[in-house]
């Protein structure tokens, strides 16, 4: 975990640009509603408050089927500074080994002790017990991040070409 610790603190050296939301994207910001990266993680706002928002982030259940049976998960230690767009961490499978990424920028509260111990759970249950971590995020861009409904729109359309 180190080493995502100490990439992250190049990044975050290298003055990554941070984008800020308008107004008109903060009160778009919704309790409740999952929006997607097109690497296929998944934010939802748990609450709100003049600080920031607390966001549940995860893997979709397409994005699970890409990468296969997940054997091992490496996520940042809570307490580190993400940037949107930022690796949170790396999962493994049988097939490959790929980086999971921020929907969001803020502070990493708690990390799902679950997926370390069966990491299998990301699999099994993507949407739910199978999240990643939590992240105290005081920036969301809304106009990077793609709506629940559009995105299974969109993954239905690659789905059936």
């Amino acid at each position: 975990m180190s080493a995502i610790n100490n990439n992250l603190n190049k990044q975050a050296n290298q003055n990554i640009k941070m984008t800020t939301q308008t107004s008109a994207q903060t009160s778009a910001i919704q309790c409740g509603l999952r929006y997607y990266l097109a690497t296929h993680e998944w934010m939802e706002v748990l609450e709100t408050s003049d600080k920031g928002y607390l966001t549940k982030i995860g893997l979709s259940d397409i994005g699970q089927q890409e990468i296969g049976e997940i054997v091992f998960v490496e996520l940042v230690d809570p307490g580190t500074r993400v940037e949107y767009g930022a690796p949170l961490g790396i999962l493994e499978s049988s097939k490959i080994a790929t980086e999971i990424f921020s929907p969001v920028s803020g502070l990493v509260k708690e990390i799902n002790t679950i997926v370390h111990t069966v990491p299998k759970k990301i699999n099994t249950h993507p949407m739910s017990d199978g999240w990643l971590c939590t992240i105290f995020a005081d920036t969301i861009v809304l106009s990077e991040l793609i709506q629940e409904s559009h995105y299974r729109k969109r993954m239905q359309n690659i789905t059936n070409n």
